[in-house]
């Protein structure tokens, strides 16, 4: 059969009409897809419920999952009570908007991702009982997302109160000296309103506090590398204290110094309702200059220095079968008579000091002994 060729003209025609409109619906299916951009946010807070006035951290980020965005950020939707206070590592990436209800996180140059922690608090008047509901959206600038159901995430923070528990330092008032023993006392307390089961503190003792580490402390405590930390696991009822005792000792180069020690809570409580009373510093004023004092001892005599004593009158020798006794001398301050001869006898420290001047006789020979005058200064 002969092919009219015409008609066979059509049919390559009509083949190639199907075909580029194949591949032009083809075209028009894939060119969002290599040059769209599907971004996706992400929203996270460390905490599912928190006090009135407390502090929340949440984790807002934004990736670029395909495509290539020219400019990337993430914004988050604050809702009244709660207020932007500070993020983490890069804060310049960061910022809120001049009426407080945005905060936006942008990444750098061209990165396609951002990420960061920001510190969100919770306003004193919030109603306990209250949900707050943050949102995070995704900015990919004038690119059009091609999957804006993931550009989006949500976090919330219920407002709710648990146990008050606070810390207070116990010390001497006033400065205290070098080498004296300072007993100090750091006290927990649980100010209800229910039963708190376990606690732990944490004392810094960083710089150059380290040298001044305590003398004794509570069993309870156990020492890191420039603090102590101390678990409490007996628990404490509505109304109860535990007091943990720490005794110091500080050297002479401590004085003119001040002394301080930050303690807190270790494990922070974001349902606890009062932060102030969470943490305490430890304050010790070390008097310049002193020293601790002495053990008692006999005071020391004072030499006199009046006028010599006159010269003694000569007194008959005695015999020969009765010897004259020597005159006993004590040393200057040794019975605190003040360099004066001692006593002997019950003759005075006069007639005492005429024996100076007595006539010895021996073998028949009399000498005459001229009398030492007395001086008030005491012997080298």
């Amino acid at each position: 059969m002969r092919r009219d060729p015409a008609r066979t003209m059509t049919g390559v025609g009509a083949a190639a009409l199907f075909l580029g409109a194949l591949t032009a619906t083809g075209a028009a299916h894939a060119a969002p897809v290599a040059n769209g951009v599907d971004a996706r946010a992400t929203l996270t807070a460390d905490a599912k419920a928190a006090a009135p006035g407390r502090t929340v951290i949440f984790t807002v980020g934004a990736d670029v999952v395909s495509g290539t965005a020219p400019a990337l950020g993430v914004t988050i939707a604050l809702p009244r009570g709660v207020t932007y206070e500070k993020s983490g590592s890069h804060p310049a990436l960061c910022a809120p908007t001049t009426d407080g209800r945005t905060l936006t996180c942008r990444a750098r140059g061209s990165e396609q991702h951002v990420g960061e922690q920001v510190y969100l608090r919770l306003g004193e008047d919030v109603p306990t009982g209250t949900t707050l509901t943050l949102t995070a959206t995704a900015d990919i600038g004038d690119a059009v997302d091609t999957r804006p159901e993931d550009n989006t995430a949500t976090a919330t923070v219920d407002v709710r109160t648990g146990n008050d528990v606070g810390v207070e330092w116990k010390a001497p008032s006033g400065s205290v000296r070098p080498g004296e023993t300072v007993r100090t006392e750091l006290v927990v307390t649980n100010h209800g309103p229910g039963r708190i089961e376990s606690f732990v503190v944490h004392l810094s003792l960083y710089g150059d506090y380290h040298g001044y580490w305590p003398r004794e402390y509570d069993k309870a405590c156990w020492s890191d590398p420039g603090s102590l930390i101390c678990d409490l696991y007996d628990g404490l009822a509505p109304g109860e204290s535990r007091a943990l005792p720490f005794t110091w000792k500080f050297p002479q180069k401590a004085a003119g110094t001040t002394f301080r020690v930050p303690a807190g809570l270790y494990i922070r409580d974001i349902l606890d309702p009062v932060a102030e009373n969470d943490r305490d510093e430890l304050v010790i004023r070390i008097a310049k200059g002193s020293k601790p004092t002495p053990p008692a001892t006999p005071p020391t005599a004072t030499p006199t220095t009046g006028s010599p004593s006159p010269e003694p009158t000569a007194t008959p020798a005695p015999t020969s079968s009765s010897p004259a006794p020597a005159p006993s001398v004590t040393p200057p301050g040794g019975s605190g008579s003040g360099g004066e001869l001692a006593r002997t006898g019950s003759g005075s420290v006069a007639a005492t000091a005429g024996l100076a001047g007595t006539l010895i006789v021996a073998g028949g020979l009399a000498l005459l002994v001229r009398p030492r005058k007395v001086s008030g200064r005491p012997d080298a």
